[in-house]
């Protein structure tokens, strides 16, 4: 008889672990609170848009992306059929461009392609640096200094400094000028993880900064990709199918209650329902694929006494941030902005986006909500707290996202976008006119302050000591979530899929099955820097600064 295996939750990191287990023979069953799978990763259709025979408008929580780091998650995308054929991994995208918007200056548009010569490389950093920017040679020689260091620092030094200092205090910022702090320290820590530079850790913005920086010189993947259409028709519903038809079975509107522990093994879960009432399950193991704030409440006494390291879910279930999309439905005509992401650097609100329609051939646009939908502009809105530019509030302050009402919330978003892509000559390309939007529904407005129901772990200085392992000490028990311990270390979908393959390979051990593991790999690092690397390490061991030289 096969194993049984229950998962708790049904995003991205659920969804990886039931593909792996499914694929090796177990019993599968998700819980899932939605009534669909995906998680933050999900797309939603957005009510009322449409009468058939026309397609309601899609709606997402936020744009995708998938750099060409990413390896864990694309794997298991190129295991998923695809509706037409071939895989899902088929449905991913090139981008050409990358654009830094800023407000009252004309656009920086970077090709994110791999540059073939040093003179190539050279042209994009004056594309980047020798723009209206303020920044001074001093600025950009000290920031790729830092760059330096990033590289070529060791694990050891990386783990027990960078990740025990703040952005902020790696980059000196309170000695460096105002457009070094509005570029690389406020700027980047704001549009690449959500979060202020005096709180987030230099270790995990250092992996994004340092990956995408690698893939400029690796010619095999492209450094940006997107899906060619909304998520859940091309990638989670797809996926859903597959795993059904492997046999894992989906319980949807079940949100867990409790996680019931003897004080050695789980010995259940306490599942409620829609309509309030509470059915127990049981299978051999559990697989929690929970948000962080969602398991810590479910971490009690008797887990603690069968692990206390589980104690350190409650210290980071606070390290939470808000990044949410909304979408804005362009009347008639399109408007792509650029072939690639958009990073709105210096705007209030650190917002990110994409235009859609240019990376969606297979979706009939006039077939969508009225009709007359030209474009599909895709904003991630990442500070909810400070002011904006359309609202006076309080203290002589404008509201922040948090404090304003929905209408208020995407006209302020629409504004900071129209002041941000000022274009050399001619026109603004966005019409002045707010366009029909629409909020992830996760967003709360009322009774209280925005709330929101799908938030994003952030790597705080010095977080990863409280960090679990995918393996807990609990015997059937694993996790499988953002916020575990993975090489990724960044609360993304790769970091989830990556935790996911932890949580089954410890699964596996445990269970006796004789399947093969799941491939775990690690982050890339450049052969020509492993010499400087090495050389670091004999500098850690023996208590001395980096120095940033093979000798």
């Amino acid at each position: 008889m096969a194993v049984s295996v229950l998962i708790l939750g049904g995003g991205v990191g659920g969804l990886s672990a039931a593909h792996e287990l499914v694929e090796r023979g177990f019993a599968v069953t998700v819980l899932e609170q939605r009534d669909v799978p995906g998680g933050k990763a999900r797309s939603v259709e957005v009510p009322g848009s449409a009468q058939p025979p026309m397609l309601p408008l899609p709606g997402e929580h936020g744009f995708r992306f998938f750099p060409g780091f990413y390896r864990h998650v694309i794997d298991t995308m190129a295991r998923i059929p695809a509706a037409g054929g071939g895989s899902v991994a088929g449905h991913l995208a090139a981008a050409s461009l990358e654009m830094l918007a800023r407000m009252g200056k004309p656009p920086i548009e970077l090709p994110p392609h791999q540059p073939h010569s040093l003179p190539e490389l050279r042209r994009v950093l004056r594309t980047l640096f020798g723009a209206d920017t303020g920044l001074s040679d001093d600025d950009i020689g000290f920031f790729a200094l830092k760059v330096w260091q990033l590289m070529t620092a060791c694990p050891e030094r990386a783990l027990h400094e960078f990740e025990n200092q703040s952005w902020l205090a790696f980059m000196d910022a309170a000695n460096r000028s105002p457009a070094f702090n509005e570029y690389f320290v406020d700027g980047l820590t704001r549009c690449l993880v959500a979060a202020r530079a005096d709180k987030a850790n230099v270790r995990a913005g250092g992996v994004v900064l340092t990956q995408l920086f690698y893939g400029m010189f690796d010619h095999s993947t492209p450094l940006d990709r997107l899906l060619d259409g909304p998520t859940s028709p091309v990638w989670i519903t797809p996926w859903r199918t597959y795993l059904e038809s492997r046999g894992v079975h989906f319980e949807f509107g079940r949100t867990v209650a409790a996680i019931e522990c003897d004080g050695r093994r789980v010995t259940g879960v306490a599942a409620a329902a829609a309509d309030g009432s509470v059915q127990q399950r049981q299978a051999d193991h559990y697989v929690c694929a929970l948000p962080v704030e969602t398991t810590a409440p479910l971490i009690t006494p008797a887990l603690l006494q069968a692990d206390p390291a589980l104690a350190g879910i409650g210290r980071i279930a606070g390290d939470v941030y808000d990044m949410v999309g909304i979408q804005f439905y362009l009347p008639d005509t399109d408007v792509p902005l650029v072939h690639g992401h958009l990073s709105l650097i210096d705007s209030p609100w650190a917002l990110t986006g994409i235009s859609q329609r240019q990376f969606w051939p297979g979706v009939d646009f006039a077939r969508l909500g009225d009709g007359h939908v030209g474009g599909v502009l895709s904003i991630d809105i990442s500070d909810w707290d400070t002011p904006g530019l359309c609202f006076p509030g309080p203290g002589g302050r404008n509201l922040t996202a948090r404090q304003c009402r929905p209408e208020q919330v995407a006209l302020d978003v629409w504004t900071q976008l129209r002041r941000s892509l000022v274009p050399a000559s001619g026109p603004n390309p966005l019409p002045a006119a707010l366009p029909r939007w629409f909020i992830d529904p996760g967003v709360r407005f009322d009774p209280t302050l925005v709330a929101n129901d799908s938030r994003l772990f952030v790597n705080l200085v010095g977080s990863w000591q409280y960090r679990p392992e995918a393996a807990t000490a609990v015997p059937n028990l694993v996790l499988a979530s953002d916020y575990v311990r993975t090489n990724t270390n960044l609360a993304t979908m790769e970091a989830a899929n990556e935790a996911a393959r932890r949580a089954v390979n410890a699964l596996i051990a445990r269970s006796g099955v004789a399947a093969a593991p799941c491939a775990i790999w690690p982050l890339h690092t450049p052969e020509v820097l492993k010499p400087f690397i090495e050389a670091d390490c004999l500098l850690w061991k023996a208590g001395l600064p980096w120095r940033g030289a093979v000798a």
